[in-house]
């Protein structure tokens, strides 16, 4: 691969001490080729404009010391970071190590004065340098540029190198076709990739062309991050032009707010499908200028790239082209060192101003990589009309840029250290080729631009006609006078001022347009309309209110008609300030507040008064839930207000009765149950202030008890059935009490049998769920049995009337109601008491006997007898001799 000669320039902004590039501190993340083998020796070459010897420190990402050499002005130095990719070194790392946080990769360089890092990389057939930014690199927010690829090739990617600045610092990557491949072990796709880095730690990515996205996808991505870092980006290798060759394109970038609008491009040697400027929109609706035509070339997006057309560079003996966009764009060059197309390069590009340095001093050994010589030159521009010198010597052969007061300069075959000085402003950029392999990279440009000059004014009442009001004038760097103009004819001398600070007291009340002028490199004037208003007059109503309720302040200040007032309540409780016109305002606590309202209007005034906050009385009282029979009870717990006595209280039982306001805690009778809402409002003494505190109380129904019993006779047992009800809610519990001093029972329907006859009271209590309790007593009767008794004979003879005679009996005053007698024998059943005449068994044996009484309630007894009826003898005798008269 051939490249003869590449081309940079570039463009510093100088401010006081800050030079971009040039300066105490450099970061240099690391970068990644997709080839290992175009990424060889590599280097960074230090130089300084300090005389004195000073030593550079150089650490990885770590901070670990990797050298320490030391740098004069006419002793600059190239110190040789790596030979490879692959293992990796501080500033080129293999495909294993993307999208990876790095923590000994990169390079940070420091010192205690200025000086140039100038990172140079060579390999047989590329080389290419870059150059440091110092604090210019830092910042949030970049867009990524390099090449817009047509064509894949076996060894073309894009990449992009970050190093973080500070601890714990968040990197999003984004705006990029989401199609993208990002090489690395594994390749990953990804619409966004966001990542956590500390102070030194890099991150590096790259995608390969052999997919499409990645051929321009990249180009435009926003980088952001919540923390400064410094961030390198091209391509290794890469060009845009459509052919098989390729070169090193490679640099490192600045933020947003170090690029600006106007560039200066100068044209290197190749052919025009190489030569093109890369314009990357940051801003919406950014239009491209070309050499001061006033009709824009293209308008592109934020994230967008236009390439501007070979055509547009103009100029004998080498040419020059002239960008301006509407807003701050990168600018970015693809250029080549010779027809070749295997010679293509990157340059990133800085904005032209006047504050631009007048001298590089100095640019280390332009002709060499290492131990390699190359044959170059470099590309100047400066103002028209300035004198410039190298190495002292005077030169000519400018081409003047069209639409800017700037001519460029192509000077070859330099070797060596050189120093670049003009009598005006001037950017250097240095370029080099040897057989296959050129470089080229800048030392200037991207200094801090000085902001906008502006003032300020301020007094303690504002802008009031009467009052002198001081104004201050801000601008940066160096100046060389100021003059202030008041719009105030009728102060007299007093209209005007070459002071920074002056005061000036308005005429009258009024509009004034006050123009300040700061001249220097480029002069600065600020033009403001100011109002010096009339006095306002602060008034405000409002009424004193009870604590808890809100005060309602009702503005009455008159101000200047022309003014926007603002007004400052101070309610004095601590509470911030409130800006509203007629706010409202709550006190958390009672007392007595001066409140103070300060109107501004242009001018101010201040009014204030005392509010008062009286104390309200704490309403407060308990209760218990009741039963409908009972009375609830309400007690009355209210606090005094601190100011004063409870003067009153209302209380309302939620039934319907009357308020009562005389009881103070008071009994109360609901005729119905259900829930109520009891209400108790208590008055201050001055009956200004109230509170009311509420409660529901439940007044549950009663339960009906009911039961159903019987009498009985004794030894029988009574059975009770509860019928009890309650209208709601449910019924709990009961408790039965038999009367005879047997134990409770509980259950639903219960059965008890007495111990003797009598008459007993029994009692039912039940109680419902809510505890609410009703009682039924019912008398029972235990009926005596009767006592069945009889006398009877225990024999009778056959043909004898046995006698039966009833002697039943029976307690207490029952009375027997019937006898039933059954004698045994077959004969019906006699049911009466008297047994009249007897009974005639008709034969002999052994009859069981029975009575059967019933008393008048039913109840019985019964006794059984055994009756023998035995036969009747049968007489027979015969005749003897008796003596005496005896038989």
């Amino acid at each position: 691969m051939k490249k003869n000669v590449l081309i940079l320039f570039a463009f510093v902004l100088l401010h006081g001490f800050s030079i971009a590039q040039l300066d105490t501190v450099h970061w240099i993340p690391p970068l990644h080729s997709r080839d290992n083998n175009q990424v060889a020796d590599h280097y960074v070459y230090l130089s300084t404009p300090h005389a004195t010897p000073f030593t550079v420190t150089i650490t990885d990402g770590s901070g670990n010391t990797i050298a320490t050499p030391t740098i004069s002005n006419s002793t600059p130095l190239a110190y040789q970071v790596g030979t490879s990719q692959s293992p990796a070194s501080p500033l080129f790392v293999p495909v294993d190590s993307l999208n990876k946080v790095l923590r000994k990769s990169g390079l940070t360089l420091s010192a205690p004065f200025p000086f140039y890092a100038n990172p140079r990389v060579r390999s047989g057939s590329q080389a290419d340098c870059l150059t440091a930014k110092g604090r210019a690199g830092k910042g949030t927010t970049f867009r990524v540029g390099g090449f817009p690829q047509v064509l894949n090739g076996s060894s073309r990617n894009f990449t992009v190198g970050i190093m973080a600045t500070e601890p714990n610092t968040t990197v999003t990557i984004n705006d990029y076709d989401p199609a993208i491949l990002f090489a690395g072990v594994p390749t990953i796709t990804t619409p966004s990739i966001t990542v956590t880095l500390n102070q030194g730690e890099c991150y590096v990515i790259s995608g390969y062309t052999n997919t499409p996205a990645n051929l321009d996808g990249i180009i435009g991505a926003l980088v952001q991050s919540d923390k400064p870092i410094v961030m390198n980006n091209g391509n290794l290798l890469g060009t845009i032009a459509n052919d098989g060759s390729q070169d090193i394109g490679i640099d490192q970038s600045v933020p947003i707010e170090k690029v600006g609008k106007n560039y200066i491009l100068i044209e290197g040697g190749g052919n025009p499908d190489m030569e093109q400027p890369i314009v990357i929109a940051h801003y919406n609706n950014t239009a491209i200028y070309i050499n001061g035509n006033t009709s824009p070339i293209a308008t592109i997006n934020a994230g967008q790239y236009y390439m501007v057309p070979n055509s547009n560079y103009q100029g004998t003996g080498h040419r020059n082209m002239h960008i301006h966009t509407s807003e701050p764009a990168y600018m970015y060059q693809a250029l080549a060192g010779s027809t070749s197309y295997a010679t293509g390069a990157l340059n990133f590009i800085p904005p032209y101003n006047c504050y631009m340095q007048d001298s590089i001093d100095l640019i280390p050994m332009v002709e060499k990589i290492g131990s390699t010589n190359f044959t170059g030159g470099v590309f100047v521009f400066t103002k028209q009309g300035a004198t410039l010198t190298i190495n002292g010597v005077v030169q000519g052969g400018g081409v003047p840029v069209l639409s800017a007061p700037w001519k460029t300069y192509k000077i070859l075959g330099l070797t060596g250290n050189i120093k670049v000085k003009s009598t005006a402003g001037v950017a250097a950029g240095i370029f080099g080729a040897s057989g296959a392999a050129g470089y080229a990279g800048y030392f200037s440009g991207f200094s801090d631009i000085p902001e906008p000059s502006t003032y300020s004014y301020a007094t303690t009442t504002d802008t009031c006609h009467s009052i002198p009001i001081n104004f201050t004038a801000h601008y940066d760097g160096q100046i060389d006078s100021l003059r202030w103009n008041f719009g105030d004819p009728s102060s007299g001398t007093n209209d005007t001022s070459s002071l920074p600070n002056p005061n000036h007291v308005f005429s009258a009340a009024g509009e004034y347009i006050v123009t300040l002028v700061v001249y220097r490199c480029e002069n600065d004037t600020v033009v403001d309309t100011l109002r010096a208003y009339a006095i306002p007059t602060a008034g405000f109503s409002f009424s004193d209110v009870c604590y808890g309720d809100s005060v309602h302040f009702i503005n009455t200040s008159v101000t200047d008609s022309a003014s926007l007032p603002v007004y400052n309540w101070n309610f004095g409780d601590g509470s911030p300030v409130n800006n509203e016109k007629n706010p409202v305002h709550y006190y958390t606590s009672p007392g007595t507040y001066t409140v103070q309202l300060v109107v501004k209007g242009g001018c101010s005034d201040t009014l204030t008064h005392t509010v008062q906050i009286f104390d309200r009385p704490a309403a407060a009282f308990s209760s218990t839930d009741i039963c409908k029979a009972d009375s609830a009870v309400f007690t009355n717990t209210s606090a005094a207000p601190s100011d004063g006595t409870i003067a009153l209280w209302k209380w309302s039982f939620g039934d319907g009765t009357p308020v009562d306001s005389i009881t103070l805690s008071p009994h109360h009778l609901y005729t119905t149950s259900g829930n109520y809402v009891i209400t108790l409002s208590v008055y201050s003494s001055n009956l200004a202030c109230s509170d009311t505190a509420t409660d529901t109380i439940s007044v549950f129904p009663m339960p009906v008890a009911n039961f159903n019993l019987a009498s009985v006779c004794f030894n029988d047992t009574v059975e009770c059935t509860d019928l009890s009800a309650v209208s709601s809610g449910s019924i709990s519990s009961r408790s039965w009490d038999f009367g005879d001093n047997s134990p409770l029972v509980t259950i639903l329907h219960p059965k008890h049998k007495y111990a003797a006859a009598g008459t007993y009271t029994v009692t039912l209590i039940v109680t419902t769920n809510n505890g609410c309790k009703d009682t039924i007593t019912k008398n029972v009767v235990v009926h005596a049995l009767p006592v069945a008794q009889f006398t009877a004979p225990v024999n009778v003879c056959h043909g004898n009337i046995a006698s039966f005679t009833d002697g039943s009996t029976i307690p207490n005053t029952d009375t027997i109601q019937s006898w039933s007698w059954n004698f045994a024998d077959g004969s019906p059943l006699l049911n009466q008491q008297t047994v009249t005449g007897g009974h005639l068994y008709a034969a002999t044996g052994t009859y069981n006997v029975s009575l059967i009484t019933t008393s008048t309630f039913g109840c019985k007894d019964t006794i059984t007898k055994t009756l023998f009826v035995r036969p009747k003898p049968v007489a027979n005798f015969g005749s003897s001799k008796v003596c005496n008269g005896t038989a």
